[in-house]
């Protein structure tokens, strides 16, 4: 629902209400056609940074609509547990900034269930940028939140992965420049807290039980042209069908 808000009816982020009243649902319930502000052969996913939403197109055809949560543009310093590649774990304590950086992307490697990182703990995670990825998370709220990653809720994430493949393009909407203007702008590296002392190491990893994130109702919609403006076409033949959080 907040996806649908904000994605077909314009509303601000920080107004969305997640409530279908009556006239609402009259209006869901409309035949909608979606055109990607990229057209592409191929799976590609486009993330608008300004609406907080990010739509998932094959062949140029939607096929997901989800709300998402990215980088919240603060500065931090945190203790964090980190994966290692042979299972044991290490703690750091690093700083950063938090930014989800626009451009263009593919999709490079995943991990299929739970993982520490840096950026905190992620679920089944597509990384496009370094270590920033498409995730699940146990709280994506109506306002960017991440440490620079492009958060997802948890139902969603339980599938995504099996949308898009390595190699998929991804493009990231800051809604100054065009994402062509960035090409593949790197993210803020983190660097190492200069007050944190301890570390430790453990062989023990825990993967608790995926929870569901309160989101919103499947949405059918339509992002158009090459620009950022957003254009909703009503069609009497073409039904999007697509599910969002």
């Amino acid at each position: 629902m907040w996806a649908y808000e904000k994605f077909i009816l314009g509303v601000e982020r920080g107004e969305v209400t997640g409530v279908v009243t009556p006239g609402m649902w009259l209006e869901m319930n409309r035949e909608i056609e979606v055109r990607p502000r990229r057209e592409n052969v191929g799976t590609h996913l486009e993330v608008l940074l300004p609406q907080q939403v990010a739509v998932l197109y094959i062949d140029s055809v939607v096929r997901l609509i989800t709300h998402i949560s990215t980088g919240s543009g603060d500065e931090w310093c945190d203790v964090v547990v980190v994966d290692d590649e042979d299972g044991t774990q290490h703690e750091e304590g690093i700083c950063g900034v938090a930014v989800t950086p626009g451009g263009v992307f593919h999709f490079e490697r995943r991990v299929v269930g739970w993982r520490n990182s840096k950026l905190g703990r992620l679920y089944n995670p597509v990384y496009f940028n370094y270590g920033i990825a498409v995730h699940g998370a146990t709280n994506v709220p109506a306002f960017p939140a991440s440490k620079g990653c492009v958060r997802i809720p948890m139902h969603i994430a339980e599938y995504f992965p099996s949308l898009v493949k390595d190699g998929d393009l991804v493009y990231v909407f800051d809604g100054r420049e065009q994402p062509e203007t960035y090409g593949a702008q790197v993210p803020v590296f983190d660097y190492p807290d200069p007050d944190y002392t301890t570390t430790t190491t453990t062989t023990t990893t825990s993967a608790p039980t995926p929870a569901t994130t309160a989101s919103t109702a499947p949405v059918t919609t339509h992002a158009h042209g090459p620009t950022t403006s957003l254009d909703v076409v009503r069609s009497s033949t073409t039904v999007a069908s697509t599910v969002g959080g």
